[in-house]
């Protein structure tokens, strides 16, 4: 078999066109890297936002004095009892706390891994 070279005919305005579509490829990607920057921006400023939230209401709740917390115990081991419960409840929600700021931590790191990607 014997392989024989055709000309192919090249359009004149085939580099122009080649060009303008590269430009807009490239126009597109800019586009696209901004979004994401818009909406991490977005993202990071209504997580500030509702931790504001979260801790006005939390402050509201405990600044409010309540007598039915107010428990006297005249037994010592009673009271050590319930210190231990009390120490427990704070040590429970403690946690929760750092849960929720380890998903936070988790959420920034992706953020960040997708905003330095080249």
């Amino acid at each position: 078999m014997k392989k024989t070279h055709e000309k192919i005919d090249v359009p004149v305005d085939l580099e122009a066109k080649l060009n303008n579509l590269i430009d807009s490829l490239e126009a597109k990607e800019k586009r696209s890297k901004r979004n994401i920057f818009w909406i991490s921006g977005m993202a990071a400023s209504m997580i500030v936002l509702f931790s504001i939230g979260f801790f006005h209401h939390s402050e509201n709740i405990y600044d409010t004095p309540i007598a039915s917390n107010h428990i006297i115990i005249e037994n010592p081991e009673e009271a050590i009892i319930e210190a231990k419960k009390a120490l427990i409840k704070v040590a429970v929600n403690f946690n929760k706390g750092m849960e929720q700021l380890n998903l936070l931590s988790d959420n920034l790191q992706k953020i960040n891994y997708i905003l330095k990607k080249p």
